[in-house]
């Protein structure tokens, strides 16, 4: 003999299948969605320049400075190729002093490498900046979710925390030991592919899940 659904029963039913399919549902199936499209639009790993070329002071205290560490990281991975040069420093006290100084430019090499808009977490493609890109992030898995609540930032909407791992194929350079050591967030990224779990505020708009 089958089963008869009663109506009060066969109404929960009902809803929950319709829950399941509703775009602002909170499941894998949608936060996936949401999260995949939000790589794609703002996936792109860059190291965060945007004007070439870079002079660097020919000056022993150089080599602490952010540029004299990363510079020549990337001379050695064949992205920049330096010539003696000259710059101006600008001291506290409004002074001038032109000094000897390393001009980096960009190989052809490190040309190929270099994304013109690139999409990048936080920033619109319509006002990005030229940038020296290493990858691009996708999806590999989502690890879990927060329970949807309503929050001070979205008062309206639900909002939920998902937590993913991502999959990274880096250019080849990226894996250079004195690149990784001279770009440590690169490091990071490169070396968690697969594994690393990072997290991404979701708000539900109605037709489905946003960034919030």
């Amino acid at each position: 003999m089958k089963p008869i659904l009663s109506a009060p029963m066969l109404a929960t039913v009902m809803l929950a299948l319709a829950g399941c399919d509703h775009p602002d549902a909170a499941n894998e199936v949608n936060f996936r969605a949401a999260l995949d499209k939000h790589l794609e639009a703002h996936g792109d790993l860059c190291i965060g320049r945007h004007i070439w070329p870079v002079d660097v002071p020919d000056v022993p205290v150089a080599g602490r400075l952010r540029d004299g560490i990363q510079m020549p990281a990337l001379e050695r991975a064949g992205l920049v190729a330096h010539v003696n040069a000259e710059m101006k420093l600008h001291h506290r006290d409004g002074t001038d002093e032109t000094v000897k100084a390393l001009r980096y430019n960009l190989t052809d090499k490190g040309r190929q490498f270099l994304n013109a808009q690139p999409r990048t977490a936080g920033r619109n493609s319509d006002a990005a900046q030229p940038d020296l890109c290493y990858g691009h992030v996708h999806l590999a898995k989502i690890a879990g979710w927060d329970k949807p609540h309503k929050s001070e930032d979205s008062p309206e909407h639900l909002v939920a925390t998902v937590r993913y791992t991502y999959t990274l194929e880096p250019a080849p350079w990226a894996r250079d030991p004195a690149v990784q050591g001279a770009f440590p967030i690169l490091a990071r990224v490169v070396k968690g592919s697969g594994s690393t779990e990072l997290t991404q505020v979701l708000v539900a708009g109605g037709d489905g899940w946003q960034p919030l």
